[in-house]
């Protein structure tokens, strides 16, 4: 697992080695990685999900930082590039490294990625958006979703969960 420290000394290095080669890069990051960054950062997770350009020298070098920092050789990915649509309006730039500009998922498209999977593993990373967004229920919720994925794409289990966390949240302020 990869935390906080771990991904900015893996960036650091990735782009000292981009800047070493005459490259400027871009990473815009999501899940977990976003989440350690920019919202949580006692956050860790298996790999770093992002896209990024130049695509091969990205990649080449993070190779490099794989080797050099005891990384699995994934640890940069970019498999998340089939969930993302749409350009994110409001991405937080985290760094400006000298051959490195890291971007992090907005609060708002981030939880519209995780509510889309709508996975147990995604659940806090889930409650922690909705707070920092002072979410008031599920619909608002669902509304954030909306408006960057398609009615069709939204599973039955995103509004359970959704009623779940809110449920959990009502009764928390009762007690």
């Amino acid at each position: 697992m990869l935390n906080r420290e771990q991904i900015l000394q893996a960036l650091t290095r990735l782009a000292a080695i981009l800047e070493a080669r005459g490259v400027q890069g871009e990473v815009y990051l999501v899940g977990g990685a976003a989440m350690a960054l920019a919202y949580d950062a006692r956050r860790a997770t298996r790999d770093v999900a992002a896209v990024f350009a130049p695509k091969q020298a990205v990649h080449e070098a993070a190779q490099v930082v794989a080797e050099e920092l005891n990384l699995p050789d994934n640890w940069l990915n970019d498999a998340v590039k089939l969930y993302l649509r749409g350009e994110d309006p409001e991405p937080l730039q985290p760094l400006d490294l000298p051959g490195l500009r890291v971007l992090v998922a907005s609060p708002r498209y981030l939880l519209a990625l995780k509510l889309l999977a709508s996975r147990r593993e995604d659940e806090q990373d889930i409650r922690t958006l909705l707070k920092l967004l002072r979410i008031q229920s599920v619909d608002e919720a669902l509304e954030i979703l909306l408006r960057v994925y398609p009615e069709r794409q939204i599973q039955p289990k995103t509004r359970f969960m959704l009623e779940e966390i809110f449920g959990d949240w009502h009764e928390e302020s009762t007690d």
